[in-house]
């Protein structure tokens, strides 16, 4: 059972649930509530993977989740990266909306073997 905590400071939102995620959740709120629309050239780290996971309450568990945020882990910030699973199923014959580039291979904290990691080539739209 995920463990129910108050989050401290600035980013208090009255009980979190699933703290980690919680924090970062209530940090962008406040980031968006305090700084409005005055954040420029934010760069976020994405990492996805793909498999089975245990869903208790409103949190997720296990290794499909834990190697997804090992990923970002060794992303920097404006890359989407994947396991090689994810895109092995997502680059299948009816999708080409992507490129993938070899980001090699990795060996993610608290797992054994190395995880092959691609990223995803993509550009922002011009505006």
């Amino acid at each position: 059972m995920a463990e129910s905590m108050e989050a401290p400071g600035p980013f208090k939102r009255g009980n979190e649930t699933g703290l980690t995620y919680d924090l970062k959740m209530a940090a962008w709120e406040w980031l968006y509530r305090e700084a409005g629309c005055r954040v420029i050239g934010l760069k976020v780290r994405i990492g996805l993977n793909l498999g089975e996971v245990i869903k208790e309450e409103e949190d997720y568990f296990g290794s499909a989740v834990v190697i997804a945020a090992r990923i970002i882990d060794v992303s920097a910030g404006g890359q989407i990266l994947v396991s090689d699973l994810l895109r092995q199923v997502a680059q299948g014959p009816s999708n080409s909306e992507h490129e993938y580039l070899d980001f090699g291979r990795r060996t993610l904290k608290g797992f054994d073997e190395e995880e092959q990691i691609f990223e995803v080539l993509w550009q922002t739209s011009a505006s």
